[in-house]
């Protein structure tokens, strides 16, 4: 089958990063990580294993980021360690065409019983511990917070340590063999166990053992693959009531859900949304959804996006050089300005979110909330950005950060939320979903993401037609 992966490879990346500072489209070359090519199907690699064949897959700006190695390599993203191949897509749906005995027998619900034809969407794509076969779980896990799983480095730092040291290494002594002042007579203390150490610099040549004694390499496939195989956990089953039509934003409106969720706004709060992109699209209408009685204020910088957010009920602001005035007097704040262009607002948003989460949207947000206001942080960006932190503590502002979803307060996922709304005619989301290319189209739709402007994109999908049994698209 034909497949989209990235490979870490250090020469390559670094061409990549190169590259793309040329020209953006150079980066599809030979010299880039990312390839379109031949992999072998994947096989199960064990009983509670699902095979899926995926239908639809949305591109997302982490799969962008990745493409072109816009990542920082001293950003904290870029020690996390990782599988040497990478396959992209987790903005994915598709039907189940195979499971293991245990995945096709289990318990009827959300990770068991899955039976040929059903549709499923991928919920967890990071390495987290029931992937791994690490029981019991560690704490985030055990949360339902997988997307912050403390095992994704630990397991490959014990692989990396299993590989370099010598066999049944002899305890290290303390205290250069002297007796202790009390001659042992008194307990001594337990020793604090060695940290796990994962050099992510020679990651490329570790693969982890699961559990059940299968090896978690990089060929499982992913949503730009025309077949996958992932754990039972990692997948939703869709609801019946969500139409096929909306399967594809699962698992973005999942991240507006969870974001929405770490601070929902009060009734009456002035709110405020930085980026129109899908995420930023699908948050005001999740925030419509969860806190109506809010006022709901956006900047966008497209006119596609600018269209939807006024759809949505939304405020539109656009970037410009009068833009803190404009959100001064929309929030009822005082606007100050002194030199250096250093400006900034007292008493503005109650909340904001930042769907963008580049340095500049960062440092903006933190001067758009008001006094113990609220910055929440979804935008993924790669890369260290700077920014003024002083308003964190001059204006004691609670700074919040979402990474993917989750299990929420109410011990729901935020799939379960993001299905019911879903499956709800009367959630807002159609004209979300601009542009659609075949598979083997990706670099058209890559190249309609990176100038929205011209393309006026906001949500790409790519399909997979060999899976529906139709022709390609002209």
């Amino acid at each position: 089958m034909k497949a989209l992966y990235f490979d870490r490879a250090t020469a390559r990346a670094l061409a990549a990063q190169a590259l793309g500072k040329v020209r953006k489209d150079l980066a599809f070359g030979r010299l880039s990580p990312v390839s379109y090519g031949e992999v072998p199907i994947p096989e199960l690699p064990g009983p509670e294993w699902v095979k899926v064949a995926n239908l639809e897959c949305g591109l997302c700006g982490t799969d962008v980021h990745l493409m072109f190695m816009d990542i920082d390599p001293r950003s904290f993203a870029a020690a996390i360690p990782t599988l040497p191949r990478t396959f992209l897509g987790h903005e994915c749906w598709g039907r189940v065409v195979g499971a293991g005995e245990s995945a096709r027998t289990g318990r009827d619900g959300p990770s068991g019983g899955f039976c040929p034809g059903e549709r499923v969407a991928l919920r967890i794509s990071w390495p987290s511990c029931v992937q791994m076969g690490i029981d019991p779980p560690c704490r985030q896990c055990r949360a339902g917070a997988y997307m912050l799983c403390e095992n994704t480095g630990r397991l490959a730092s014990q692989a990396t340590a299993a590989a370099s040291a010598p066999d049944s290494p002899e305890p290290r002594r303390q205290g250069k063999g002297r007796r202790s002042r009390n001659g042992g007579r008194r307990r001594r203390a337990e020793a604090a166990p060695e940290p796990a150490v994962a050099d992510t610099s020679t990651m490329g040549a570790v693969a982890a053992v699961s559990g059940d004694g299968s090896w978690l390499s990089g060929d499982l496939g992913g949503g730009f693959s025309p077949i996958m195989v992932a754990h039972a956990e990692q997948l939703f089953r869709i609801p019946d009531a969500v139409p096929n039509e909306r399967a594809v934003l699962l698992e973005p409106t999942a991240v507006a859900v969870h974001a929405a969720l770490r601070r929902l706004p009060q009734p009456g709060d002035h709110v405020l949304v930085i980026g129109g992109g899908s995420i930023g699209l699908l948050l005001m209408a999740v925030l419509r959804h969860y806190a109506p009685d809010i006022e709901l204020h956006c900047v966008v910088r497209h006119e596609m996006q600018a269209a939807l957010a006024e759809w949505l009920g939304a405020i539109v602001h656009r970037p410009g050089a009068g833009l803190a005035r404009d959100l001064a007097r929309a929030s009822g704040a005082c606007y100050v300005h002194a030199p250096f262009s250093n400006e900034a607002l007292l008493g503005g948003f109650d909340v904001v979110f930042d769907a963008v989460g580049s340095g500049e949207t960062l440092r903006d947000a933190l001067r758009w909330v008001r006094a113990r206001g609220a910055v929440v942080l979804l935008g993924a960006e790669l890369r260290s950005g700077r920014f003024d932190y002083t308003p964190l503590w001059h204006q004691e502002i609670d700074l919040l950060g979402v990474d993917g979803h989750a299990t929420e307060a109410d011990g729901r996922s935020s799939f379960d939320h993001a299905a019911q709304l879903l499956a709800d005619p009367g959630f807002p989301v159609e004209g979300l979903v601009t542009h659609r290319f075949p598979m083997d189209a990706w670099q058209d739709a890559v190249r309609a993401f990176l100038d929205k402007e011209k393309s006026g994109a906001v949500k790409i999908v790519l399909e997979h037609l060999e899976a529906r049994g139709t022709k390609r698209r002209t």
